[in-house]
């Protein structure tokens, strides 16, 4: 084995000039094939230099190949990276902006909402205010017909027609001949000659305005029935109010 070596390395030697190469296949690593550990050691250790540049001859540029694709690869994986960092900001940002708008709409929704709720309310307030002051009204000019009706002469709150502050005049209905022969109740009477004191009894030229020896009376009586009138529409509208359903804010 040592002559074989030698005339490896003889052989080399000579073909390259003097500087010895060495084969690595022959009397050298293939001594592990045939388990010689010790000729391999020897061998290893007399031409450990030899071996050391062959190996590196041929790995260094492997080794650097490997290491400037990993670099590469790491550039790539790295801008890979950047990226997808930017698109997951980008999405959060979409994210979070999108949510911020829909926010934004939610609480313009829910400040016209409670507006037109506030306004439907107060509508709806006003309407039942209005039907409230509308059936009283009804109720007051109905009491108002009913009270007439009811105390006019000869009815059953009414008196008789020999009532001495009942004024009489002529009836507009005119008969053949342009005559009016008939009368009938002047209820305007007392409207026409009112009761004056000392300072309203005169008028604007001078002279006295007229009035009635009965207006006393009448006024005596108009306050008495005033004052049943304010007693009956008060009583009528409790129970208009009381047989009316209320209205509640949140009825449709």
């Amino acid at each position: 084995g040592a002559a074989a070596e030698s005339g490896a390395v003889g052989a080399g030697a000579a073909a390259g000039g003097g500087a010895p190469v060495l084969d690595l296949r022959v009397d050298g690593f293939d001594l592990l094939l045939e388990k010689g550990q010790l000729a391999f050691a020897q061998w290893l250790g007399r031409n450990r230099e030899l071996v050391e540049q062959r190996l590196q001859g041929v790995l260094v540029p492997v080794w650097n190949e490997y290491q400037a694709s990993l670099r590469r690869q790491r550039t790539v994986w790295d801008e890979e990276l950047r990226v997808r960092c930017q698109r997951q900001l980008q999405a959060r940002y979409r994210h979070e902006r999108a949510v911020s708008t829909l926010r934004l709409s939610l609480e313009q929704r829910r400040v016209s909402t409670l507006a037109h709720v506030h306004e439907v309310t107060a509508e709806r307030r006003r309407h039942r205010r209005r039907d409230e002051n509308n059936r009283l009204q009804h109720a007051s000019a109905l009491w108002q017909r009913l009270r007439a009706f009811l105390q006019q002469p000869l009815a059953v709150w009414g008196g008789s027609y020999d009532d001495h502050l009942l004024r009489w005049r002529l009836d507009p209905t005119e008969l053949p001949a342009r005559m009016r022969s008939r009368t009938m109740p002047d209820h305007s009477f007392f409207e026409r000659y009112p009761l004056l004191d000392s300072a309203e009894s005169v008028g604007s030229g001078g002279g006295n305005r007229p009035c009635s020896l009965l207006s006393r009376q009448y006024q005596a009586r108009l306050e008495h029935e005033r004052h049943l009138q304010r007693h009956h529409v008060s009583s009528w509208a409790t129970v208009v109010a009381a047989e009316t359903v209320p209205l509640h804010d949140d009825d449709g």
